[in-house]
């Protein structure tokens, strides 16, 4: 027995310990927070704001977060060209394949989804193929492609991975 459930640490390479499932704690619905009663138990994950940061070689950088003024801001400065239709964080998360309420309930049911035959393809591919539709920016497209592999072990063009990106982006929070 641990201490600690999913914030045990462990050792996976000399000298060096993680955490084993903190993380994917945090991808938890809202919903079954709420129906398991967990924040009465002292369940907190907190959510990380900005979401992201990318360096880039010539000494730019791209941080994004929450706040779609503060995300064009930051695209405006680092001034990617072409500057893609940046979509705010709302419609980043509408558009990461099927609506987000449609990913959202069939996460949420006991059998298998359905979905038409346009969102399977688009869930089951790239989530390269995904980010390229909508960001014509290399950082940007590098940026959001990051939540389709992380985890995964994959590939930006491994069949799957916008399966990951979309599981990422529908939650309701």
């Amino acid at each position: 027995m641990f201490l600690g459930g999913a914030a045990v640490t462990e050792p996976v390479w000399p000298g060096y310990r993680v955490s084993l499932a903190s993380y994917v704690c945090s991808l938890l619905d809202p919903q079954v927070v709420a129906d398991l009663d967990l924040t009465a138990h002292g369940y907190h994950a907190y959510r990380k704001d900005p979401a992201s940061f990318t360096p880039l070689a010539d000494g730019r950088s791209l941080l994004l977060g929450s706040d779609d003024a503060a995300n064009a801001r930051e695209n405006r400065r680092v001034r990617t060209a072409p500057m893609s239709r940046v979509l705010p964080r709302s419609k980043r998360r509408q558009s990461a394949s099927a609506p987000r309420s449609s990913i959202r309930s069939a996460m949420m049911r006991r059998r298998s989804p359905r979905f038409d035959a346009a969102t399977r393809a688009t869930l089951e591919g790239s989530v390269a193929d995904l980010v390229e539709r909508y960001a014509s920016a290399p950082v940007l497209q590098a940026t959001l492609a990051t939540d389709g592999l992380i985890g995964t072990g994959a590939g930006p063009r491994d069949a799957g991975t916008a399966y990951v990106l979309a599981h990422h982006y529908a939650d309701a929070r």
